[in-house]
């Protein structure tokens, strides 16, 4: 229903998702705004977008709405607010999440490889890996070897990576909190405040004769 009548190019989609068409900052303060929109307590809208942006530093790409809805319903976050929070991770801090991620992991793994370089040659042989496997996979041929080397590589990579994701998500998680709730505790305090002026000068002017009222004094 709400849908394009004419689907977008799929050059214009990859531009889109790569950048918004209004601008990141702009895209930024709309979210913001929106999240202090939505109903519900401080600790219940902070805790779902707190936990979207700890989702977002985990390696399992397609899956952070998911698993940041999931962390949300049991911290008692907002739903909706767990899957805004995943915009944390996008393609201009994917890479930069990752190498952290990996060389995070290595490093708590007791790795000699904790330098960021590591990682990017790792990223290399797996898509090496991957392409190897497409073309005998469309001939036919046996790919099993190919597979048990693409699963040797993605192991080797995955798991320093979700070992590396576990205390950056928890960092994640306090940084996008804190603030986050204390604007929407603001945010909420001064709505009730002009709600509750805006009932007073309700009341006064319902007092006053009706020549003299002004209905249009105060907009909710």
């Amino acid at each position: 229903m709400f849908g394009r009548k004419k689907e977008l190019p799929l050059w214009m989609r990859l531009k889109s998702w790569l950048w918004p068409d209004m601008g990141w900052r702009r895209l930024g303060v709309y979210l913001l705004k929106r999240l202090t929109r939505l109903s519900g307590t401080p600790y219940s809208i902070a805790c779902g977008f707190a936990c979207g942006s700890a989702m977002s530093f985990t390696p399992f790409v397609g899956f952070h709405i998911a698993l940041s809805m999931l962390l949300a319903w049991l911290l008692r976050g907002h739903l909706i607010a767990a899957a805004v929070g995943t915009v944390v991770g996008n393609p201009w801090t994917f890479p930069f999440i990752w190498l952290a991620t990996y060389k995070v992991g290595q490093m708590l793994l007791g790795s000699a490889e904790a330098a960021p370089w590591p990682a990017v040659t790792m990223f290399k042989h797996v898509v090496t890996d991957f392409g190897e496997l497409i073309w005998p996979t469309l001939t036919g041929e046996n790919t099993w070897d190919a597979l048990k080397q693409v699963m040797v590589d993605v192991r080797a990579l995955i798991w320093p990576m979700f070992i590396g994701s576990i205390p950056l998500a928890v960092i994640a998680w306090i940084v996008s909190y804190l603030p986050l709730a204390k604007a929407i505790d603001a945010f909420q305090k001064a709505r009730e405040r002009r709600r509750q002026l805006c009932a007073a000068r309700r009341g006064h002017e319902l007092s006053l004769p009706a020549r003299a009222a002004n209905p249009k004094s105060c907009v909710s």
